[in-house]
């Protein structure tokens, strides 16, 4: 009835302790974060005192750790705003994708075909969009930074939402706020982050722990008006990147999984109760939310579907088996002179993508996490995140040629997908949130005094910083950017035709140079307002080659016969003006 609704309704959210806990009275946490009605004055205030000396703490080291990653992670990356993270490739390739993005909000250009590969349109679907994420890079173009800082501004601005999302919803999770600092850390620049900072469309995460949090509540107090959040942040972060948003669904699934082993989530009656008891605004605006966001998930994902089949773009499963993780991955971080011993010995395909060892202190905390499980206010969550983690890991895990992942990489859409190694960007979500509750299980023990108080906070802080404050990060030097780009255009002719389309042959031997001299035909291009013949994504058009040598004429070639012939290759290729970087050498490279 009317009364057992209500009841459910007013229920507090398992995990989360409020002072409000015992019936209206208040309450104090015992050694494990268990909640006990305070009886007197005395131990009202001195629990009180407790609390906000903790709170104070937790909101300094809070603020330090920010401090940190900003000082220790984000100014070398930029190298103090003269350098641009990552290689000459996917840092270069992404920033013309976002420039792209700004000149179509400035109202030039079309918006999944920005001109590279031409005269092939839709070509922004070969790879992420960034549509999720472009916003900040728009914001810092309009307040007059240049290309190369706006795209600095972008990287830091995204590192910082991600730790300041995951330290929000490890709080609302159950995480005291040291805890939740440390483990927030984790999630922005634990060692496998800067791992990745050469495929800087990873960068956005932040709508990761708020989807978490939202799909974690929705089945934990069983009402679906959190769906409308969990699809919101969940579409967002494919907004951002479809890797990320596709690895995220994973998680929700094992997460799903685990719940079902050990939570009994779909308990109708409460659901039902709930759900009655919701006001009509909140259902209402729970609906809107919803249906936006699946409508907006809809147009990405056929837009998607549809240029995939105009291209028939498919990848051999072989591609994919090279890039699962393996037991050897969690091992390696080449990037830390303090952990490049631990997996220097291995031999992996494409050992730049396998850099998932999290750490030592993290690994630690996960056990003291896993141990104090049963006596820790959240219980259920840490079993949930542990299982989620476990077959998240297992689910993707490659052991020679054998994996569970092959299951479903054939599926539509996942097909495509080929850096699964990437999965760890995803996974620091519940290990951030176990962390945070290892951190929790020292950090409430109760100890005899403050100065061991203290002791055991100075351990957690070096068991999660010292490994990720070892990780080198660096960046290419702008100056670098710009030398490549003025020496094109010098090469070139000083007055171009209204009409014409830009081609800057590969001239050399070596793939990672060739893939450079591509993107420099694509920076010259839109600097210059001219379409280009050159390109690079994740995927290629028909007849697209990474060849040292190719001539115009072999560019074009694909697009003709794609349209079945009905367009004529005179109709482009006397608009061609070829700049020639230096003497050709034909060399057959495999394309990647």
């Amino acid at each position: 009835g009317n009364r057992h609704r209500a009841r459910i309704d007013e229920q507090p959210p398992a995990g989360m302790v409020g002072d409000r806990a015992g019936g209206g009275k208040p309450v104090r946490e015992d050694l494990f974060g268990h909640s006990h009605i305070i009886r007197n004055r005395d131990e009202r205030n001195d629990h009180s005192m407790k609390r906000d000396w903790r709170e104070q703490a937790g909101r300094l080291l809070a603020a330090a750790l920010l401090g940190l990653i900003v000082v220790n992670y984000l100014l070398p990356a930029t190298e103090f705003f003269t350098a641009v993270p990552g290689d000459l490739s996917d840092a270069r390739f992404n920033s013309v994708v976002l420039e792209h993005l700004y000149r179509v909000f400035n109202g030039s250009g079309t918006l999944w075909s920005p001109p590279y590969f031409y005269p092939f349109e839709g070509v922004l679907a070969f790879s992420d969009n960034l549509f999720g994420s472009a916003p900040i890079y728009i914001l810092a173009r309009l307040l007059g930074l240049s290309r190369e800082h706006a795209f600095d501004a972008w990287f830091v601005v995204g590192t910082l939402l991600n730790y300041a999302s995951a330290l929000y919803a490890l709080r609302r999770m159950g995480a005291s706020t040291v805890a939740a600092a440390l483990g927030a850390f984790v999630f922005a620049s634990g060692v496998p982050v800067p791992a990745q900072d050469a495929h800087a469309q990873l960068v956005y995460r932040f709508p990761i722990p708020l989807a978490v949090l939202a799909f974690w509540q929705m089945f934990e107090q069983r009402r679906l008006a959190a769906f409308g959040r969990v699809a919101f942040f969940t579409t967002w972060q494919f907004y951002c990147s479809i890797y990320l948003g596709l690895f995220l669904a994973y998680l929700f699934a094992a997460m799903l999984l685990a719940m079902l082993l050990v939570r009994r989530p779909l308990d109708q009656v409460q659901w039902r109760a709930n759900i009655a008891a919701a006001p009509v605004p909140a259902r209402l605006a729970a609906g809107g939310v919803s249906l936006l966001s699946i409508l907006a998930f809809v147009y990405l994902i056929d837009s998607y579907y549809r240029i995939k089949q105009t291209y028939n773009l498919w990848r051999p499963g072989a591609s994919i088996t090279e890039l699962l993780p393996r037991p050897e991955s969690y091992l390696i971080a080449d990037a830390s002179p303090l952990l490049a011993w631990l997996g220097r010995g291995f031999i992996l395909p494409y050992r730049w993508e396998q850099q998932l060892f999290i750490g030592f202190g993290a690994i630690a905390l996960l056990v003291v996490a896993a141990a104090s499980r049963r006596r820790a206010a959240a219980a259920g969550l840490t079993e949930v995140m542990l299982i989620a983690l476990l077959v998240v890991f297992a689910g993707t895990l490659a052991v020679g040629d054998f994996s569970l992942y092959h299951l479903i990489s054939w599926l539509p859409g996942i097909e495509g997908i080929r850096a699964v190694s990437r999965v760890i960007l995803v996974m620091l979500m519940p290990i951030a949130l176990l962390v945070a509750f290892g951190v929790d299980a020292i950090w409430r023990r109760g100890w005899a005094s403050p100065s061991a108080a203290a002791a055991a906070l100075a351990a957690s802080i070096a068991l999660v910083v010292t490994e990720p404050l070892s990780v080198r990060a660096g960046g290419t030097p702008i100056a670098v950017w710009h030398a490549r780009l003025v020496a094109a255009r010098r090469l070139g002719p000083a007055e171009l035709p209204s009409d014409a389309i830009l081609m800057v042959p590969t001239h050399v031997r070596e793939l990672d140079q060739v893939t450079w001299v591509e993107i420099d035909g694509m920076l010259l291009g839109q600097e210059l307002g001219r379409p280009v013949l050159n390109g690079y994504s994740g995927f290629f058009p028909p007849g697209f080659r990474l060849q040292p040598c190719d001539a115009p004429r072999e560019r074009i070639i694909g697009y003709y016969l794609l349209n079945d012939k009905r367009v004529t290759i005179a109709q482009y290729f006397p608009r061609v003006v070829v700049i020639e970087l230096g003497k050709c050498r034909p060399a057959n490279l495999v394309m990647p």
